[in-house]
């Protein structure tokens, strides 16, 4: 790796941390109703707005154990913003939606981080806008080219 994108990873590592972090209070301050909201939650209400998930396949989402998952889809049936469905095709299993409250809530919550990140954009230049917006394409780019390898590897 050249020093140019271990120089740019290093400061990559110092930014993120702080941008989730600002992100993540922005989300707790809207989720009024429930007084709070994990960015892990947050993620989950991410990946169920896609579509119904398994507990296994969220646990990897959100790069935690089942367990740990199962705890926090508990949290969020409980809040009624999740429910469990049985997966049709194996009854021992269940399938996790989000419900119309759970859509209304990622919408709001979703809402209040888009405000959030674009009042911070606004402070860039044209140019910074610009070449943010390159590089966020060519890391989504690299990103859904590793989970696709990852995807093909796990076992059928």
């Amino acid at each position: 790796m050249a020093d140019n994108e271990q120089r740019i990873a290093r400061r990559f590592m110092e930014v993120v941390p702080a941008l989730l972090h600002g992100l993540g209070s922005e989300l707790r301050a809207a989720a009024f109703e429930s007084g709070s909201v994990s960015l892990a939650q947050f993620r989950t209400l991410i990946a169920l707005h896609h579509g119904p998930r398994s507990l296994n396949e969220l646990a990897s989402f959100n790069e935690v154990s089942p367990p740990a998952v199962s705890r926090l889809i508990s949290t969020l049936v409980e809040r009624g913003w999740v429910q469990r469905v049985p997966d049709p095709a194996d009854r021992r299993q269940v399938i996790l939606t989000l419900t119309s409250a759970g859509e209304e809530s990622w919408s709001a919550l979703s809402k209040r981080g888009v405000e959030h990140l674009a009042a911070m954009l606004d402070q860039l230049s044209d140019e910074e806008i610009a070449g943010l917006e390159v590089a966020l394409v060519g890391l989504a780019r690299v990103l859904a080219a590793r989970q696709a390898e990852k995807s093909e590897m796990k076992p059928s």
